[in-house]
């Protein structure tokens, strides 16, 4: 299971929300509902963003999305 982890990396880097959505040229409640979901966000064109984020807070994917095994009943 894949855990979005964007929240703790603004939180790590010293970015905000705010700043984030300027950058991407996005709202800033679009970019706060990512930050506040543990799900990667489904959007179209997500590949794209996730490399502008990665651009902006000088980051990888692996930084942002956090796998872990299924748990198996």
């Amino acid at each position: 299971m894949a855990k979005w982890k964007l929240r703790q990396t603004l939180a790590d880097r010293k970015v905000s929300v705010t700043q984030l959505a300027i950058h991407l040229g996005r709202s800033r409640t679009t970019v706060s509902n990512w930050a506040n979901s543990d799900e990667i966000p489904s959007a179209r064109g997500f590949n794209e963003m996730l490399d502008k984020i990665c651009e902006i807070l000088k980051c990888t994917p692996a930084d942002l999305i956090e796998s872990s095994p299924d748990k198996k009943d």
